[in-house]
């Protein structure tokens, strides 16, 4: 259903793409919820808009989900894209409406949130770069337990700080992004990381400083520019896959000490 715009003096309307009515089973049902949210004065609760730069955040941190579904923010028109309606007059009094574009880059996640599926963030569309995903803020998500196959995966993220409480990066679920730097703290609970989980992007130091570290699949960290490569040195029953830092340029490491562990199985060509 179109919605009509009213003005007898000028105004501002707010109107996401998203309004177009979904069907009960649409996956990006979950994600216009939490776009079209108003408060009672009708202003939208979880947008922040960027005018300069035509972005906007979805600030989902008052939200209480536990679950981001599988390919909620997979419809790129439906919940990237954010359109602003200003109904101004003209010289003759007359009603237009000039539309403006915001498209979403940046993403603050909500300290309830435990899980995010498959898909749910991953970028199928054409925008340019400087329009895609680019920042995750996870400073709240102290019960983020696992994130699905290619969740984040073909967007433009450039840095990443993981949550401590994250234990598993499923498959492709960051690959083809631009991140250079990926922060895993000491006090970290990663300890799976999936097939091609961080395949190209721009890595160059890479430090597991904690010990919960187990499992690095094939082609995990395949295509970066990692130069250094470290390990907590009281890790133990740590597997790597063949290939899993395939195609990078290591020079810094300290996989061949960790190796000497015999609970630890370090494919001889896991680089």
């Amino acid at each position: 259903m179109k919605k009509r715009l009213f003005a007898l003096t000028p105004l501002i309307m707010f109107t996401p793409f998203s309004l177009i009515a979904c069907a009960q089973n649409d996956p990006s049902q979950q994600a216009t919820s939490f776009i079209n949210k108003k408060d009672i004065e009708g202003n939208y609760i979880n947008i922040k808009l960027n005018e300069e730069n035509e972005t906007f955040t979805l600030d989902l941190s008052k939200e209480n989900i536990k679950i981001i579904n599988s390919n909620s923010f997979l419809d790129g028109q439906k919940t990237r894209v954010f359109f602003k309606n200003q109904v101004i007059k003209d010289d003759k009094g007359n009603d237009y409406t000039i539309t403006k574009k915001y498209y979403l880059t940046k993403i603050i996640f909500p300290s309830s949130l435990e899980k995010i599926e498959e898909s749910a963030f991953r970028n199928t569309t054409l925008l340019e770069e400087k329009f895609q995903i680019q920042e995750l803020d996870f400073s709240l998500a102290t019960s983020l337990k696992e994130i699905g196959d290619s969740a984040f995966e073909g967007n433009n993220i450039i840095s990443l700080t993981l949550p401590d409480s994250l234990e598993r990066i499923s498959n492709l679920a960051f690959a083809n992004n631009n991140i250079s730097e990926l922060n895993i703290s000491e006090n970290s609970n990663l300890r799976n990381i999936g097939i091609s989980a961080f395949f190209n992007n721009k890595i160059e130091n890479l430090n597991f400083k904690s010990d919960k570290i187990k499992f690095i699949a094939k082609s995990s960290f395949e295509k970066n520019v990692i130069n250094s490569l470290n390990f907590n040195e009281k890790v133990t029953g740590l597997t790597i896959e063949k290939s899993a830092f395939k195609n990078n340029s290591i020079s810094i490491s300290n996989v061949e000490e960790i190796s000497k562990n015999e609970t630890n199985k370090i494919n001889e060509n896991y680089k």
